[in-house]
């Protein structure tokens, strides 16, 4: 909010190098608010249970 405030007042007065700056922080914190929403709006994802007879370090070794 203040880097969007920020761009807002440096285009008032004529600061070029001041709204580029604030225009790249106000795009910035935008796309990462919008990559949140996404990465947070899908469920995780579980991975498949595989038994334990499949992997053969499971396995009890044999008696000698």
């Amino acid at each position: 909010m203040v880097s969007f405030v920020s761009m807002l007042l440096a285009s008032k007065v004529g600061e070029l190098a001041a709204l580029r700056l604030h225009a790249t922080e106000t795009l910035l914190l935008l796309s990462i608010g919008i990559v949140m929403l996404v990465e947070t709006a899908k469920p995780a994802h579980k991975p498949a249970k595989i038994p334990a007879e499949s992997y053969p370090q499971a396995q009890p070794a044999a008696a000698s």
